[in-house]
């Protein structure tokens, strides 16, 4: 079809209105109760995740939702190998394409955050855990702030009927002298990192 010039319009006031909406939820007072807005559970199940080529580097994904990892760093690849490997972890997904992020501020301005995997883990027999988990070679002044949006929206989405929620920050670092060090679980990689 063709696009008219409202439509350019359009998309920049409904991103005023959105980034409004935010910036007022997020500097709601405190003791506000605040209500998580969840997508369809289509747009939260990888059943829709379209097929896609990667040129890049790869992990075999064992217990991941596709065949193939796509990885834009070694650290990244090594990790999901040590996912496969750690018989505390039940599945994982690598957030590529998938499009899940957390929205979280620099200079008042909102940003949009990839973590970069989505981990289920087995805590006890009965439960299990879901890890938001980034693996880090480079800190940045933006690593503090995503980790603090990550950890708040994994508060949040624990007051759900969706699980409970937890962050990790993996750098580079610690994960090498972790596995230099023979961890074989997730719960043992928690203590490392």
């Amino acid at each position: 079809g063709e696009s008219k010039r409202e439509d350019v319009g359009i998309y920049y006031w409904s991103r005023k209105a959105l980034d409004i909406l935010e910036t007022a939820v997020r500097e709601a007072p405190s003791g506000t109760t605040t209500v998580p807005i969840l997508g369809t559970p289509n747009y939260l199940d990888t059943e829709y995740l379209r097929r896609f080529q990667w040129a890049g580097i790869w992990a075999e994904g064992k217990k991941c939702h596709t065949n193939k990892v796509p990885c834009h760093t070694d650290l990244e690849r090594h990790f999901a190998d040590f996912l496969d490997g750690a018989d505390d972890v039940i599945r994982y997904f690598k957030n590529e394409r998938f499009g899940f992020s957390i929205t979280y501020y620099e200079n008042k301005r909102p940003r949009q955050y990839y973590p970069d995997f989505i981990v289920a883990v087995r805590e006890s027999e009965n439960q299990e855990v879901y890890y938001l988990a980034e693996t880090k070679g480079e800190m940045r002044h933006s690593t503090k702030l995503k980790k603090e949006a990550a950890e708040l929206w994994c508060e949040k989405m624990s007051g759900t009927s969706f699980g409970r929620w937890k962050y990790i920050l993996v750098p580079q670092s610690k994960f090498e002298k972790a596995m230099a060090t023979g961890v074989r679980s997730f719960r043992e990689m928690l203590g490392s990192v």
